[in-house]
């Protein structure tokens, strides 16, 4: 039954991965992430309709979007260049708001930079997915080498030729493919 505890062991480690990697992170961009973003997106808006308060506005605004660099920075260290954007968005920012009319042409442009971060964010989680999914493709890809393996080792116990396999079978190359797929 050693086929049916290597494949056991395959499910842990799929389902290792969907509950300690994506689920989580998935999860906190759900609870933290987007949350944070519609209050951004709100206080932008707020900015444009009460131009007169634009300063308070815009001050909270900013302490929102503070906020989101500081959870997006905790979901991943691929996205630790998002609080250098970010800062430097405030600053642009900052400088530009001398009138009404730059107050709302650098809010509109604050949430277009936003919907840009996210976009990079969301396209960094999607290809976190695809080399999980590479990942999970070639460990099921070895399931034959190692159907493959345990044939073989029926046949040499009932004194039979082994059969021809497309390649030897080792764990330290399914090892290093997977961390391969992941890097």
């Amino acid at each position: 039954n050693v086929l049916g505890q290597i494949k056991g062991k395959v499910d842990e480690a799929k389902a290792y991965i969907e509950a300690n990697l994506i689920k989580p992170l998935k999860d906190k961009i759900n609870s933290e992430v987007v949350p944070a973003v519609n209050a951004a997106l709100l206080r932008v808006r707020s900015a444009e309709a009460t131009i007169r308060e634009a300063q308070v506005s815009i001050t909270e605004a900013l302490a929102d979007v503070a906020n989101l660099d500081r959870i997006v920075g905790s979901l991943n260290t691929q996205v630790k260049d998002a609080r250098t954007k970010i800062d430097a968005a405030i600053r642009d920012f900052n400088t530009k708001i001398r009138s009404v009319d730059e107050q709302i042409r650098d809010a509109t442009s604050s949430v277009a930079s936003l919907n840009t971060q996210i976009k990079g964010f969301t396209d960094k989680m999607n290809a976190l997915d695809k080399r999980i999914r590479e990942a999970t493709s070639i460990v099921d890809g070895h399931t034959i080498d190692i159907k493959d393996l345990w044939a073989n080792l029926q046949a040499l116990q009932r004194g039979e030729a082994p059969l021809p396999t497309t390649t030897p079978f080792s764990f330290e190359r399914l090892v290093q493919q997977v961390k391969e797929a992941l890097i």
